[in-house]
Order: C-alpha cells, then sequence, then structure tokens
C-alpha cells in the first residue's frame, strides 16, 4: 500500500520569489512495492524538470543519508541496503511524450516497515497566475491500474503579506477586491466588518498585519470617524499600528492624507492615502490594480506608480477636478520600500 501525506504536500521557495521544488511525500506500508508510477501535471505556465531528489523523513526533506539525485550513475550502481533492511528506491524519470507532465517510475523498494519518502521535482519554469486554483495534480498508479489522484493547490509564498481589513464604511461590510485571491503574495487574514467601538478597532489592528486596509466615513485633522459614529484618534490608530507592527497602511476614505504627520511618527514603512475626495469608481479600480500588483510580488513604490499611471491611461484620473483643478487621487508617502516574498 501506498499512499501520499497530503499534509505535507508542499511548494518550496528556498527564499526566492519563485517556486523552487515541489515535494511529493509518499508513505509506504511494508511490504515489496514494483512497478508504482507517479505522474504529475503542473498548470499552465508551470514546467518541472527531471532531476529529482528523493530522500527519507517526513520531518526534513533530504537527509544525508538519502538524498540521490536521478541519473545514469545511479540507474546502474548497486543497490544500497540500509541499517533496517529497506533498500535505496530504484526510479526513473521522464517527461511525458506532450511534455506536459513528469513522469517518476519506481521500479522497485522493499520495505521492512512502513517508511516515509519525499521527492523533489525542481520547478524548472514559473509564470505567476492569479486566477489558477491549482499548482499541479498528482496521479499514482500500481502495476497500472489507478490508486489514487490528488491536487497541489495554487501556492501562497511562505512570506505573503498578511492583510487585515477594517470595514467601517458600509453596513454590509467589506465587498471589496481582497474578498478574492490576487496572487501568490498577499492573503487576506482578518476581516472586521462594522466596528462597534475603538477599542475593538485598536484590538483588531494590534493583532500584527503586514497590510491595514481600512475603511472609513472621513478623516478630519485628529480624528478617523466610522459608521454609526465610531471614532478613533489618529495618534491612537497609529499606536496601534505600531503595536501591530504593521508594514504598509492603506486609508480607503476621502482626505485621509490628514494621517500622513503621524504616520511619520510611526514605524510603519507606508502610507498610501487619498489627497481629496475619493470617487467610487476610481477608488474600485485603484483597489483592484494595486493589491493586484502587491500580490504577484511588486513592491508598494512599483505598484503604486504602475496603478496611478494606469489610471490615467484609462481616463480616470482626468475626470476628477474639483474646486482646486485636477489632482491625483491617492498619495504614497513612503519610509521603506518593500515586496512581499522577496528579501528585504
Amino acid at each position: 500500500m501506498i499512499k501520499i501525506a497530503e499534509e505535507w504536500l508542499r511548494v518550496e521557495y528556498a527564499g526566492a520569489q519563485v517556486p523552487a521544488r515541489l515535494i511529493i511525500p509518499l508513505v509506504f506500508e511494508r511490504g515489496k512495492h514494483k512497478n508504482v508510477r507517479i505522474r504529475i501535471t503542473p498548470r499552465d505556465g508551470v514546467r518541472l524538470g527531471t532531476s529529482v531528489e528523493a530522500g527519507s523523513a517526513l520531518q526534513q526533506t533530504f537527509t544525508k543519508g538519502w538524498t540521490k539525485t536521478a541519473g545514469a550513475s545511479f540507474f546502474g550502481s548497486t543497490t544500497i541496503e540500509r541499517a533496517d533492511g529497506a533498500t535505496k528506491p530504484q526510479y526513473s524519470v521522464f517527461l511525458s511524450p506532450d511534455f506536459r507532465s513528469v513522469v517518476f517510475d519506481l521500479l522497485r523498494f522493499d520495505t521492512p516497515e512502513p517508511i516515509g519518502i519525499q521527492i523533489a521535482f525542481p520547478v524548472d519554469h514559473y509564470d505567476p497566475n492569479p486566477t489558477a486554483i491549482t499548482f499541479a495534480t498528482i496521479d499514482v498508479e500500481v502495476g497500472g491500474a489507478s490508486l489514487m489522484h490528488a491536487v497541489v493547490p495554487q501556492e501562497v509564498h511562505p512570506k505573503a503579506a498578511l492583510v487585515g481589513v477594517v470595514a467601517g464604511l458600509e453596513e454590509s461590510g467589506y465587498a471589496g477586491a481582497l474578498n478574492d485571491r490576487l496572487g501568490p503574495f498577499m492573503l487576506t487574514a482578518g476581516v472586521l466588518n462594522h466596528p462597534t467601538s475603538d477599542v475593538e478597532v485598536r484590538d483588531f489592528i494590534a493583532r500584527g498585519y503586514d497590510i491595514l486596509h481600512f475603511e472609513c466615513l472621513q478623516v478630519d485633522p485628529v480624528t478617523i470617524i466610522m459608521r454609526n459614529n465610531v471614532r478613533i484618534s489618529i495618534s491612537e490608530f497609529f499606536n496601534a499600528v505600531d503595536r501591530g507592527s504593521i508594514k504598509v497602511v492603506v486609508l480607503a476614505t476621502c482626505n485621509s492624507v490628514a494621517a500622513v504627520t503621524e504616520f511619520r511618527r510611526s514605524n510603519a514603512f507606508a502610507l498610501v492615502a487619498a489627497t481629496e475626495n475619493l470617487f467610487v469608481d476610481y477608488w474600485s479600480f485603484f483597489e483592484r490594480a494595486f493589491y493586484g500588483r502587491i500580490a504577484m510580488g511588486k513592491s508598494v513604490s512599483d505598484a503604486f506608480a504602475a496603478t496611478r499611471d494606469e489610471a490615467a491611461a484609462n481616463g480616470l484620473t482626468h475626470r476628477i477636478a474639483l474646486r482646486s483643478g485636477p489632482y491625483e487621487p491617492m498619495f504614497l508617502d513612503l519610509k521603506r520600500d518593500v515586496a512581499f516574498g522577496a528579501e528585504w
């Protein structure tokens, strides 16, 4: 009997913004295992290589005594016995005729006791795709008969930005782009809908997120005002931001640039705010485009500049003209740039 230990099935990044390898953990029950075929089919935009490594232990990807790169020299080598009598697995790796799948053929593996083996497939090519649901599918056959099918979920980077959302504007709660999965480098980790007190807001913020998305009715020179007349001073707001070690604050409301002075006293890296009135059609576009770029690994400054330029190219900026004349609706105050998933 063979099974995939799905709780250990994962994509590893090795400190980079692109996946380095796909790890498939297999559990072999006691017995003689022959003619096991594992077919891995990645999603469009991903290619796996055939320079596979196999190692024992589920707690650690590879161990010194059980690491081997597949190759001609390995195929011709003498089987090595472990102290407990298990043999090293004999396998070959090749591409399917359409070059879409990688096939791992286990020729023989004798195990006197249950054992876990992890197989690492290198990721040779990777195109991020925010709409993809899966990273790859896995099919296991024994002796030509289908044994099991598993799905590797669409990857989320271990350093993805965790976003906290405070929805203090609409009675219905938050209904924006952060409800969707926008890419592997951002994950909505918490939502506070229609807060009822400043204490509730401060406690939520202080839980700790990388990005705080904050919607409210307005920001005056000293106070943030939410629905149902819930208020929090700007200084208390940024005290909570510091307690939560938040890096990026996005204030999605009119005139929120009034918070810039307290932001500059805080430890946060970046503030995205509205310069004057913030119109719904502009913000709906800006929110999805800006967060979409962050979620695909772009830095805050690059995401902001590209979104601002895209809005202007689509004529959204030029539709906005108040008593002060045409203006840039959004403002970025940046102390330190950050791209989630990158080394910084």
